[in-house]
């Protein structure tokens, strides 16, 4: 077989790949984040990677106050709200809209500390639902979906989670990838300009006074 020959089968097999279809089913909790592709039959876990324990090796000391902190650590609600936004905004642009089989929302809101700003949260969360749900199904193709939000007058934290079971191209998620990615990046560099804005004010205040 001639190379030319070789490059065109690899260039075919590189296009079957990019329009294969994949199922990914995403969880986000109390636990952190968790990410399944599934292609066909086969489930396999994408974030957090999985890693192997290297044998003949000591394991090192375990630090239980960081493990300790690291499992009360827990999505806000306003984060939940933002990634999701982004996410659509992020999918507003492809070309063929993204299937969502299933879509979870869950938050339920701690007013055991402060039941009056609790209060005032949820009606503000559910504010930012009411905006950002259209926008989800203006830009993805949404079957089913349950929302839920809620108020504990006896609960401490906050506690918030996500699920949700998409069916999309191997190129439309590559796409996704990099443009959420993209905002991520942009949102993140505003607050820092709008804090250093903020900081060299109030210093100007402090000269002038």
């Amino acid at each position: 077989m001639s190379p030319w020959l070789w490059v065109l089968a690899a260039l075919a097999l590189l296009l079957l790949l990019l329009w294969t279809r994949v199922g990914v089913w995403v969880r986000w909790d109390a636990g952190g984040l968790m990410v399944h592709a599934r292609i066909g039959p086969v489930l396999v876990r994408v974030y957090p990677a999985v890693v192997r324990p290297e044998r003949n090796k000591k394991e090192p000391k375990k630090d239980k106050k960081k493990e300790a902190a690291a499992e009360r650590k827990s999505p806000t609600a306003e984060q939940l709200l933002r990634y999701l936004a982004l996410a659509a905004e992020a999918a507003g642009g492809l070309k063929e809209r993204v299937r969502v089989d299933d879509l979870t929302i869950g938050l339920v809101l701690a007013g055991k500390d402060d039941p009056a700003a609790a209060a005032i949260a949820y009606g503000g969360v559910n504010s930012a639902l009411g905006m950002i749900l259209p926008l989800l199904e203006q830009n993805f193709q949404v079957k089913e979906r349950r929302v839920s939000t809620a108020v504990d007058f006896q609960r401490g934290e906050t506690a918030a989670e996500l699920e949700a079971a998409l069916s999309l191209r191997v190129l439309q998620l590559l796409t996704l990838g990099v443009r959420l990615l993209v905002k991520l990046s942009q949102q993140d560099k505003t607050a820092k300009n709008a804090q250093k804005e903020a900081v060299q004010h109030g210093k100007q205040q402090e000269t002038s006074h």
